[in-house]
């Protein structure tokens, strides 16, 4: 909240789902709800309801939960995209070059979602750069934008320093994407290191087989635990100095 309080300074209203957190944020969101359903679904609800209270010429913000502002010039750089282009959006091309507009920040406004009927379900599958069909949150919407002829500006990875290919993103040097800050933190991108990838396939193929299956878990599962220190001193950072994102810039 306090990375957001700083760095927008314009009137806006926080509309958030918090389902399965223990904590009782309501009094710190202008809406709150404990909806059900998958990240894309409650991007959709959430959608539904800012639409319901908003004019036309709002504009609608999306980001998820491990994301953030780090730059008072988030919200002028918006507008003025806006103009041109008519959606703004992170687009990870260091996850295998994924090219949908990703939700940990996308921003439009209220009437363009309206008109194009804004969709972040998965369902569209395109080509990754290893030659796999996938589709993933925002595949919808990649495919309205394009239905529509709808130009849009994407927001890439600026670090200067990674301590993992895809986590701990900053993008256009306005916005930091934790990564998986709600899940087990693996990806198909990592593959680092030769233990990386070693690890990542062995479990994988243990994962194929139900019966072996448990076997795969145990050997992720360790492989995470010798990330989390790591992660732990970079939530700490964050926590703690405002200014956290340098170590990415410099």
């Amino acid at each position: 909240m306090r990375y957001i309080e700083k760095h927008i300074t314009e009137p806006y209203r926080i509309y958030a789902c918090v389902s399965g957190v223990e904590r009782n944020y309501a009094d710190l969101y202008y809406f709150c709800s404990e909806e059900e359903g998958r990240h894309a679904e409650k991007l959709n609800y959430l959608a539904s309801e800012i639409i319901a209270k908003s004019n036309d010429d709002d504009i609608l913000m999306f980001i998820d939960g491990d994301a953030f502002p780090i730059s008072s010039e988030l919200v002028p750089f918006v507008r003025e995209k806006i103009t041109k282009h008519e959606l703004v959006a992170i687009r990870r091309d260091e996850n295998n070059i994924d090219i949908q507009p990703h939700p940990s920040f996308c921003a439009t406004t209220v009437g363009l979602w309206k008109q194009i009927r804004g969709d972040w379900g998965k369902g569209y599958y395109w080509v990754n750069s290893r030659g796999k069909e996938v589709t993933d949150v925002g595949g919808n919407l990649l495919k309205i934008l394009n239905d529509n002829n709808i130009d849009w500006f994407p927001l890439t990875r600026t670090n200067k320093k990674d301590l993992h290919p895809l986590w701990f993103g900053i993008y256009g040097n306005m916005v930091y994407h934790h990564g998986a800050g709600f899940r087990p933190p693996t990806c198909s991108a990592d593959t680092a290191t030769v233990i990386d990838r070693i690890a990542f396939k062995i479990s994988r193929q243990f994962q194929k087989h139900r019966r072996l299956r448990r076997v795969g878990d145990i050997i992720i599962s360790g492989w995470i635990l010798l990330r989390l220190p790591q992660w732990a001193r970079i939530y700490r950072q964050i926590c703690t100095n405002e200014q956290f994102y340098l170590m990415f810039q410099t």
